[in-house]
């Protein structure tokens, strides 16, 4: 038996892939001409080097959530995810990995007026 999470929110994580799930069941989503899914940080990126988590280093995206959100993503059948966070612009078209596409269409430029903006 795996050992259970215990990196932070990760109890968080658990409890919105299992709304993602149920609000994927129901009629006004499951039936829904037009699906999005929106989240801050990215599911995806460009060049997944993993980030040592026990040295208290982060990665541009969000490989925890995905790994709590990525079944009833494909559950829930949206095509896009539109997430930010990075302050750098990407497009990640779907793939036979990932059936949904991921949209980052960035934030403030990363200069001092921008950053105090951002804040």
């Amino acid at each position: 038996m795996a050992a259970p999470e215990t990196r932070p929110f990760s109890a968080l994580r658990a409890e919105q892939g299992e709304w993602l799930r149920g609000a994927a069941s129901r009629p006004e989503s499951r039936d829904a001409a037009y699906k999005a899914v929106f989240c801050h940080t990215p599911l995806r990126w460009i060049d997944e080097i993993p980030a040592d988590h026990d040295d208290g280093k982060y990665d541009w995206l969000n490989r925890m959530s995905r790994d709590a959100w990525h079944e009833a993503l494909g559950q829930q059948g949206a095509p896009i995810i539109v997430s930010s966070h990075t302050h750098l612009p990407a497009w990640l078209p779907p793939s036979a990995e990932f059936p949904y596409a991921e949209l980052i269409p960035a934030g403030p430029a990363e200069d001092p007026v921008s950053l105090e903006a951002a804040t």
